[in-house]
């Protein structure tokens, strides 16, 4: 395919300071193209964060996370408040390690929470 675009002198002039011997025009937009798709690609899957419909409950080392008594930190209030956490969240975190993942965010999970404890 055949196309005119209209870039920036200096960006242009860096492209061909950096682009291999013998890479031509064609060669740099290409690379440019591939690049561009490989950060959306990357963009597109980070936003998923780890969730998707088709995935496969995946085996744990540990039966249940969320009982572990392990501190979360040798700060005691950070550990108790992580404890809590731990607590309010139980079930949640039982879901997602059995495979039953969430689209939803933290945030709108413990606002959820938070309101069911108030209620």
């Amino acid at each position: 395919m055949r196309t005119t675009v209209t870039i920036d002198d200096e960006l242009y002039a860096l492209a061909l300071e950096m682009a291999e011997p013998g890479m031509d025009k064609a060669d740099i937009f290409r690379e440019a193209m591939k690049t561009f798709v490989q950060v959306q690609t990357a963009k597109r899957l980070a936003s998923l964060g780890g969730a998707s419909p088709e995935m496969h409950s995946v085996p744990r080392r540990r039966e249940d996370a969320s009982e572990s008594s392990l501190p979360c930190s040798t700060d005691s209030d950070v550990d108790e408040a992580c404890q809590e956490l731990k607590i309010l969240l139980g079930n949640r975190i039982n879901n997602g390690l059995a495979g039953k993942v969430s689209t939803r965010g933290i945030g709108d999970i413990l606002d959820e929470e938070l309101d069911r404890e108030q209620s």
